[in-house]
């Protein structure tokens, strides 16, 4: 009894992890992991958790990041250009390799931890301030640039481009690529994503997402991480970080629709391509209606909320990656973090922060800004260092939180082991020596001016036939004026400023291919440039001269300072212009005031502008000028991207080289453009169907055959998202009556499903994709006897114009679970054994009572039979749970909710033992 006893309390605890499919781990890549954890000191485990930055670009052995490193064993360090790590000047992919060689040699030296660094960096693409490290780099376009071009390919290749040149600087661990969708613009609000997003379909993010990770990883022979940001989305977020912890007010079904699709896409372990898969997630300092429940203005932002990280990584697409994914804290210094802790920005409580960072769920602690002011620097390293200590100091007192934190430090390891199999130097320092040849290279270029003329896209005029509404190419003797918008910027406090857009890039790359020295088009002297700080002061002070004021005044300290000379030369310009063209990046007069200027001019002085020409090329989002200053332009194109293959690609289409399409990657407000309606299907085209594998046209009463429809396109020539659904219409073409249908959904823009022949006969099959349908069926003779027809009424049923919503079937659709269907039918979870348990106690005691009855049995057989009541009971359980029966195709089981299905059987099972007690009984009777 004692063994039994023993079996059964094994099988008690064991089932819920036995029938809930958690598999131990086959195949471990680094069997060794362990071991080392094993062998690191408690400062070396807790300082693993940090990722720090610096300033400035000492990396001597007396430097603060050597104390970091050597004293602190920190297990990564953030490069920035604010922070002047380094500077963008001839020169710098060299000058970032050597200092890679110094900081991983401080890690892997005598003093060191023994383990490498994460060397960590942003590079979004569309240069400043996106991408930190630019000088000698390839630029890259924007993420809208390559969702302009809606090719998987074309993010692989840019991605491969920035992995292979990280890769040869010593960057390992890439902050990105974002994937927040751009569901809904906000143009001037604060939240606005900017270029800073593949798109406004969750689809396309989530494809475009995913080619870009495989690129960076194949591009860096896999020695470069990526970290996919802001998750869960911050694409229905309506402010920044750098503002406040804003509110997501979206359900999980709402999220699990929308924002999280991209995510699930980078982390689905099953993924035919494992290179798709992202090493690290970012986690996002904004609060979730759907994971965290109702939210107060004291809610913490889910990055701080142990509870709603549980619920978002429970989620069974994400639970799988999560085993060894990493989860990395976006900067546990920017204002949302500082506010939520001390709203009044009193205090920043530091060691707090971090530890509830940790405790909450990510693994690795991003501490940069790590004080109430940025430019705090003694502040943030003493804090930071105070947080290790005092990491330290908990891991040895509080059993919970050393687990925590071996947890953690399990998937850096693993991560860490994945980019470096050994943790040789030779491994993993690179040479920059060798780093020119690697960056920059005039093939790269080539490829970004392919991609940037791929992502031009026109917004106004919005005919279809664009080629007779687009004006013609500027000609010999036009006078073209350019306004630039060329706001200044600085990659740090004390750094020498530069402009986004130089004002003279237009003008430049203009007469560089159509001037003297390329084609001859234009005449150098036509062409001027000037700002938009120009143009608004120009404005500003002929708005004051209208007025007739002239007084100081009147002149007001916000008009930008403008010469007489520059103010007459303008006015002369624009009166004898045939070409005003406006090079705009976005409309921010908080960040940038003069970014205003277009719109002024086309409110206050539109009839200036008759009969000439009047384009604006974007070089940022599409979405900022409304309808009507819309209807005032002659053209209106977008490049989404600053670098300079997009400015080229934008001259290009000016000068008609190529023509443009309207197929925009995010809705666009001003010119009624709404991406959702474009990815329907498209009603011109003509769907096929056929039959996949064969083109037999014959099948056998009660075969199963599989049918697929053609590549469905959507309104804007490319293939439809998945999920799109398909209806399948099957009719008797004898008398043209409705058979059957079924509706189905598309993946990779295919809709394909398998049927089984019940009825002998021929049988017509057609598709309609939204007012997309077939021009000819797919005909088919069915051979055979059929089966009896069902009953029918008595009276004769009028024949249907329309598709009827129920039809009795000739041919049935072969069953496909649903995901619903998936998870119901292995519902086994802690809630259900009780259940469970209940069913077998109760069973248990049904079988003591009838044994009793009798009178004969000792105690040691009744706590016998108890004990063998509740084992038949566990292992019905397990049969259930590891799905030897599927009980959802049990008769009578089916009809069942799918909750009770298995606390019903585990209950039958442990009825078992009653036979053998009326079996005994009888024995003894007779």
């Amino acid at each position: 009894m004692t063994r039994l006893l023993n079996l059964t309390l094994a099988i008690l605890l064991l089932a819920p992890l036995w029938a809930g499919g958690v598999k131990a781990q086959e195949g471990d890549p680094h069997p060794h992991l362990q071991q080392i954890i094993q062998e690191m000191s408690v400062e070396e485990r807790v300082g693993q958790l940090f990722l720090v930055s610096y300033m400035g670009q000492d990396a001597g052995p007396d430097s603060d990041v050597a104390r970091l490193i050597r004293e602190f064993k920190v297990g990564g360090v953030l490069l920035s250009p604010s922070n002047g790590n380094f500077k963008n000047v001839a020169g710098a992919p060299a000058q970032v390799a050597e200092l890679s060689v110094r900081l991983q040699s401080l890690a892997l030296g005598p003093a060191g931890a023994g383990i490498p660094l994460f060397v960590a960096i942003e590079a979004d693409g569309n240069g400043s301030p996106t991408t930190w490290l630019r000088q000698g780099m390839t630029a890259v376009p924007s993420p809208l640039a390559i969702g302009a071009t809606w090719d998987p390919e074309t993010a692989r290749t840019v991605g491969h481009i920035v992995g292979q040149e990280l890769s040869a600087v010593g960057v390992n661990l890439l902050l990105g690529p974002p994937l927040d969708v751009l569901l809904t613009p906000r143009p001037g609000q604060p939240g606005d994503l900017k270029t800073r997003s593949f798109g406004g379909s969750p689809y396309w993010v989530s494809q475009l997402g995913q080619a870009y990770v495989r690129g960076i990883h194949e591009g860096s022979e896999g020695r470069v991480a990526t970290v996919a940001k802001h998750f869960p989305g911050h694409g229905s977020s309506d402010r920044s970080p750098d503002q406040e912890a804003a509110t997501v007010d979206k359900s999980l079904e709402e999220m699990a629709r929308s924002d999280l699709i991209p995510f699930l896409g980078v982390t689905d372990v099953s993924s035919e391509e494992p290179a798709d898969i992202t090493d690290a997630l970012t986690t996002s300092h904004l609060r979730y209606r759907g994971f965290q429940g109702p939210t107060r203005p004291g809610s913490p932002p889910i990055s701080f909320d142990p509870g709603g990280l549980k619920v978002v990584m429970g989620l069974p697409q994400l639970a799988p990656w999560r085993e060894t994914g990493l989860l990395i804290s976006d900067s546990l210094g920017v204002p949302a973090v500082r506010r939520h802790f001390s709203p009044a920005l009193e205090a920043f409580p530091h060691k707090e922060i971090a530890q509830k960072a940790l405790l909450s769920g990510n693994d690795l602690l991003l501490v940069s800004r790590f004080a109430l002011q940025d430019d705090d620097w003694p502040a943030q390293f003493d804090n930071v260092t105070s947080a290790i200590s005092f990491f330290r100091e908990k891991y040895e007192s509080d059993d919970t939180f050393q687990a925590r934190v071996d947890e953690a430090l399990t998937r850096i390891l693993h991560l860490k082991l994945k980019l470096y199999p050994d943790f040789e130097p030779r491994s993993v320092v690179v040479d920059p020596q060798g780093v020119d040849e690697l960056v920059g290279q005039d093939e790269a270029k080539k490829q970004m001016a392919t991609i940037a003329q791929s992502a031009m896209k026109v917004i106004a005029p919005g005919s279809q036939e664009l080629a007779d509404r687009l004006p013609t190419a500027p000609r010999s003797g036009d006078a073209i004026v350019i306004f630039t918008d060329a706001r200044q910027a600085a990659d740090c406090v004390n750094c020498e400023t530069f402009q986004l857009i130089p004002e003279t890039a237009i003008q430049d790359t203009m007469l560089r291919l159509y001037g003297p020295d390329g084609t001859g088009q234009i005449d150098p002297t036509q062409v001027n440039s000037f700002t938009y700080q120009d143009l608004k002061a120009y404005l500003a002070l002929s708005s004051e001269a209208e007025e007739a004021s002239g007084t100081e005044e009147a002149s007001g300290s916000d008009v930008p300072d403008l010469t007489a000379e520059k103010q007459n030369g303008i006015e002369s310009l624009l009166k004898d212009a045939q070409w005003i063209i406006f090079a705009m990046q976005d409309i921010d007069p908080e960040d940038a005031p003069a970014s205003d200027a277009l719109r002024i001019l086309l409110k206050e002085r539109a009839n200036s502008l008759t009969d000439k020409k009047v384009i604006v090329m974007t070089y940022g989002a599409p979405y900022y000028l409304d309808a009507t200053e819309t209807s005032k332009l002659t053209a209106y194109y977008a490049a989404f991207s600053k670098v300079p293959a997009s400015i080229e690609a934008s001259v290009r289409v000016l000068f008609q080289e190529f023509l443009p399409t309207r197929a925009l990657p995010m809705s666009v407000p001003g010119i009624t453009y709404d991406l959702s309606t474009q990815l329907q299907p498209d009603p011109a085209q003509t769907l096929t169907v056929s039959r996949v594998g064969s083109e037999d046209t014959t099948i056998n009463v009660g075969g199963e055959f599989t049918i697929q429809t053609s590549t469905i396109l959507d309104k804007n020539g490319h293939p439809v998202p998945d999920e799109t659904k398909v209806t399948l219409w099957l009719t008797d073409p004898t008398d043209s009556t409705y058979l059957s249908f079924k509706e189905v959904k598309t993946v990779d823009a295919v809709a394909e499903t398998t049927l089984l022949a019940e009825r002998a006969g021929p049988v017509e099959i057609r598709a309609e994709a939204g007012e997309a349908q077939t021009a000819e069926p797919l005909a088919l003779t069915i051979k055979g006897e059929s089966a009896p027809p069902p009953p029918t009424a008595t009276e004769e049923p009028a024949t249907p114009t329309e598709p009827p919503p129920t039809v009795t079937p000739s041919l049935t659709p072969t069953p496909e679970p649903t995901p619903q269907d998936q998870i119901a039918s292995t519902s086994v979870s802690w809630v259900n054994l009780a259940l469970s348990m209940l069913g077998m106690l109760i069973a248990s005691v049904v079988s003591i009572s009838v044994d009793h009855n009798g009178g004969r049995r000792a105690l040691s057989q009744t706590v016998r039979l108890f004990l063998l009541s509740l084992t038949a009971g566990l292992i019905g359980y397990l049969v259930v749970g590891l799905e030897w029966i599927q009980v959802g195709k049990l008769p009578g089981l089916s009809t069942l909710p799918a909750p009770w299905r298995t606390p019903l059987l585990s209950t039958l099972f442990a009825l078992v033992p009653l036979l053998w007690v009326v079996w005994d009984r009888q024995q003894g009777e007779l």
